[in-house]
Formats: C-alpha cells, structure tokens, sequence
C-alpha cells in the first residue's frame, strides 16, 4: 500500500482539491485508490459527489470498526472516508491513519490522506515510503514542500 498525506500549511492551499484529483487520476489509472478525509471541514466527501444532508464520517463513530460502514463509494469507484461532524482531537485522527494502515486491501492500493493544517508532519507516524506533500501559499504562487 503507497500512502499519501497531503497538508496545506494553512486552509485554502488546495489539499482537499489535489486529494481528490490524484484519486480520480490514479483509479482512471486503473489503480485501486481509497481517499480519507482527516479535516474537521469534511469537504474532500463534496468532491465525491456526497450531497450536503450526509455528514457522518469516521469522527461520529464509537470505535474504527463502527466507521468501516461509513466508506462510500462515488460513481468512478474511488471509495473514500468521511469526516464527519463531529469534533475530534490529533489523537483521534492519528489513530484513524493507524487504523487505515490495517485494513485488509491490496499491495498497490493509494491511500490518500487530506490532513488537517493544524497537526504538524512529526504527529504522524510515516513509514519509509510514505509522501508527505505540504502545500504552502505565497504571493499568489502555490508550492510544495515533499518530505
């Protein structure tokens, strides 16, 4: 599994938008790809096609095994996760990336994170070939910091 977290250093660089256009990028690809949504703004589901009046995601589940009913599916076949609209803490959304990493998919499956501006890079634990893409705005010219 390749994992991709994706962060603007502030809202309104664009995360949630290159989440969801490397998801359709890569399943047009013919690439298995699951995008989650780890921003209390729950906007990546909008992208899918999810209407408004559906707000439950991950953050309204008791336990991780109560959110794996909350994936959904859009009409190309990019599963993804959604927020939700509940609050959550940098914990709860570091152990739902932990959570993610156990599920049971396929050796070339893309996860696709859109991560929160507030929890810095060092609070998630990375695995060696892990991309870590944050976005920074400036002076009206967008650019990219891979670690």
């Amino acid at each position: 599994m390749q994992r991709v977290f994706i962060k603007g250093i502030k809202g309104g660089t664009g995360g949630t938008s290159i989440v969801a256009n490397l998801a359709c990028a890569l399943k047009k690809s013919d690439v298995d790809v699951i995008a989650i949504d780890l921003d209390a703004k729950s906007d990546l589901s909008l992208h899918f096609g999810l209407p408004w009046t559906q707000t439950l995601g991950w953050s309204n589940a008791e336990t991780f095994n109560d959110a794996l009913s909350m994936f959904q599916q859009d009409s190309n076949g990019i599963i993804f996760l959604p927020f939700g609209d509940n609050s959550a803490t940098t914990d709860d959304v570091i152990d739902t990336v932990n959570c993610c990493q156990q599920l049971d998919l396929a050796p070339d499956t893309w996860m696709l994170y859109d991560c929160p501006s507030h929890i810095d890079i060092t609070h998630y634990s990375l695995n060696h070939d892990d991309i870590f893409v944050e976005l920074v705005n400036c002076d009206a010219t967008c650019h990219s910091l891979i670690h």
